[in-house]
């Protein structure tokens, strides 16, 4: 709102421009009025309007040297008031920074309309300008530690304390990086000056980076609540942010006992920023909280891995590999490890479906994701569809008494059966059987029992860290001998050689 102060000695000057400003429409109110030039200057100096109207010609103390006196506190838009054209009076307005002169015959309310939005048009210009100082010099006290303008000297006291708030656009999942991400601009005037709760105000708010913002809190009266009223402040800011677009998280960093200590509360909170995509659920998250967190490596390469071994045995393991991938990543990795791990996991599911010769509309999925749960469930819904689109394939490919003979080894490998039971089993002669076997797979049944058994016990081995001792039991062998005989006879080597090279990892 434009706040205007009008001064003349004649009454009815005054009441005529009040009111052509009465009529028209904008943003302003007077807030102040005098006949005398030097109760107009103690009310000026008092109030600080932000426009000023002054006659030329007033006892005491005439219209330029209010203005002159003026300037010399503060810079507001100083229009002088004129029966007449004079241009000495208009030279002598201009060298002290006078904004114009307006004849008083010409007022009308057109021109104070046109006056008053001139006005504000500077003002706000003026502001911008002061604004991207100071968020320049915060930017470089922030990052370096060092204040470089008279305008950021800040002398701590006794009980006033410090803390920031930082606010993130909640990132996008980018699977192409063709993808641009939207960027938001906020009026960082604006979120300054909100009504603040008691006991806080924002010295400071600025954005320090694509989709980041940065708010300066100064906490006076309220020490033992500075935690819940800081709470109150980032979601007054984030209602804010969130009405300008995007999705935003607000991370409250610690209460500092001294102006100097912010920098490096500044610099540790844009470490953790990178993993706040993993607290989606959350609107605001204390920087204490995340500290706390113990996070540890995560073999990416190697789930993704093993979800394709997965998905190659049609094994719903795939999609539990894939949910244990999502969940290990979320709580360990930062946005760009998260980022390349979804894009790897991509990638490998669209090979595998290229690979198999299966329909891409089961990696229908689209460039970006606003959040990692929507990324994650596109991704499960992608290795579903592969099950799914393997499984017909494999029905398409064998007959009915195959696949029920299949279904059942796939069941019982673990138990001693024989060709004679699963012939039983589905309903015909194991002699036809046999024949079935040879045609369709190109192996006989005991030998596609044998390597199914032999693939199992690796797998318990490897993944379920299953002993060579006792895994041949859990696999059908009849004996820890055969086992060994028959693992030498296609690997080339004992289980327990096989187990001391690595070759399990």
């Amino acid at each position: 709102m434009l706040e205007i102060y009008v001064v003349d000695d004649e009454p009815m000057a005054i009441e005529y421009l009040k009111v052509l400003m009465s009529s028209v429409e904008g943003d302003h109110k007077i807030i102040g009025s005098s006949t005398g030039s030097m109760q107009a200057f103690e009310d000026i100096r008092r109030l600080k309007p932000d426009v000023i109207f002054a006659d030329i010609v007033m006892p005491v103390m005439n219209g330029v040297e209010l203005a002159e006196r003026v300037m010399e506190i503060y810079s507001p838009k100083f229009y002088l008031l004129t029966s007449y054209r004079d241009f000495e009076y208009a030279k002598k307005s201009v060298q002290i920074g006078v904004t114009d002169y307006i004849l008083k015959n010409e007022l009308s309310e057109e021109l104070i309309r046109k006056t008053l939005e001139k006005a504000e048009e500077m003002l706000n210009e003026e502001r911008r300008n002061r604004q991207l100082i100071l968020e320049h010099n915060i930017r470089d006290f922030l990052n370096s530690g060092s204040i470089g303008s008279e305008d950021m000297s800040y002398n701590d006291r006794p009980l006033q304390k410090y803390s920031l708030i930082r606010f993130i656009a909640e990132p996008k999942i980018i699977l192409h990086h063709k993808t641009n991400s939207a960027v938001y601009n906020i009026d960082c005037y604006e979120a300054e000056h909100l009504v603040w709760p008691k006991g806080i105000t924002c010295n400071c708010f600025l954005k320090t980076g694509d989709n980041e913002y940065t708010a300066i809190f100064f906490i006076n009266d309220v020490p033992a609540e500075a935690g819940r009223v800081l709470y109150k402040a980032a979601d007054m800011l984030l209602d804010l942010l969130d009405s300008k677009g995007g999705n935003w998280i607000g991370l409250v960093g610690d209460i500092k006992q001294k102006f100097f200590d912010l920098p490096g509360s500044y610099r540790e909170m844009g470490d953790m920023q990178a993993y706040l995509y993993n607290y989606s659920d959350q609107r605001i998250v204390y920087l204490a909280d995340m500290r706390d967190i113990k996070r540890t490596d995560v073999d990416t390469a190697g789930y993704i891995h093993e979800i394709e071994l997965s998905l190659n045995e049609k094994s719903r393991r795939a999609v539990e590999l894939t949910e244990e991938l999502f969940g290990e990543a979320s709580k360990n990795l930062n946005i760009w490890e998260y980022n390349e791990m979804i894009r790897d996991l991509y990638r490998m599911l669209e090979q595998f479906d290229k690979a198999k010769q299966l329909s891409v509309n089961s990696l229908i999925i689209s460039d970006s994701y606003n959040n990692t749960k929507n990324a994650e469930r596109a991704l499960l819904n992608c290795v579903e569809m592969l099950l799914q689109e393997l499984e017909q394939a494999h029905e398409q490919m064998y007959s009915e008494h195959i696949r029920k003979a299949l279904a059942y080894i796939e069941e019982n490998y673990d138990r001693d059966i024989s060709v004679e039971m699963i012939a039983s089993d589905i309903g015909v002669s194991e002699g036809h059987l046999r024949r079935l076997f040879n045609q369709e797979l190109g192996s006989n049944i005991v030998g596609y029992l044998k390597n199914l058994r032999l693939d199992k016990a690796i797998m318990l081995m490897k993944e379920k860290g299953e002993p060579v001792s006792t895994v041949w039991q859990k696999t059908g062998f009849t004996s820890a001998q055969y086992f060994s005989y028959v693992f030498k006879q296609r690997e080339g080597m004992l289980p327990r050689e096989y187990v001391k090279r690595g070759l399990l990892l």
